[in-house]
């Protein structure tokens, strides 16, 4: 489960409407899904952590989740 402290923000995204981060995610989910190209999906994964530095999120505290 998520901490506060993920969904606590003050970023462009943090103040979208919900239900818009869950159809982005959702297709975001699809498309990485669908690829089969190595580089895409590494493409994707810089993407993805650049995602999370711009929201000001604390990478360590995100991968000690797993």
């Amino acid at each position: 489960m998520l901490e506060k402290k993920f969904s606590e923000g003050d970023t462009f995204f943090h103040k979208l409407d919900p239900r818009i981060k869950i159809i982005v995610a959702v297709l975001f989910s699809i498309v990485v899904a669908i690829m089969d190209k190595y580089i895409t999906l590494a493409i994707t994964l810089i993407f993805s952590l650049g995602l999370m530095i711009f929201v000001r999120l604390n990478i360590k505290e995100v991968f000690s989740l797993f």
